[in-house]
């Protein structure tokens, strides 16, 4: 709070309290960096492929596995050369449903919208 906002917190911590204080941080680090102002945005920016990090992005923007023996290797060519291998990791790893749904899309053929663009330095 004092960087962004130039005051110290003050009062005893309550969840609103403390939640209208990030707000408030929010809110100064977006208009400070240029970033997005909607949550789609910034979810946008801040989480190139999956929120739990299972799946990155390449310097060519593609998506890459974060994991696995596959760490490294574009999504699209472990969907079209080992399919199975996706299918057991949807049986067998723990996936948050934004990665289940990245590799659902890559067995369907259909790229995560995060391959469209380079990766964000």
């Amino acid at each position: 709070m004092k960087f962004y906002l130039g005051v110290e917190p003050v009062g005893s911590h309550s969840a609103r309290t403390d939640a209208v204080a990030a707000l408030r941080v929010l809110d100064a680090q977006v208009g400070r960096y240029g970033l997005p102002a909607t949550a789609e945005g910034l979810h946008g920016v801040l989480v190139p492929v999956d929120v739990a990090g299972k799946f990155a992005r390449d310097a060519g923007g593609a998506v890459v596995l974060g994991f696995g023996k596959h760490r490294g290797r574009p999504l699209a060519d472990v969907a079209r050369a080992e399919a199975d291998y996706l299918r057991w990791v949807l049986a067998n790893v723990h996936l948050l449903d934004d990665a289940r749904e990245v590799v659902h899309k890559a067995l369907a053929g259909r790229a995560h919208p995060a391959a469209a663009g380079p990766a964000p330095e």
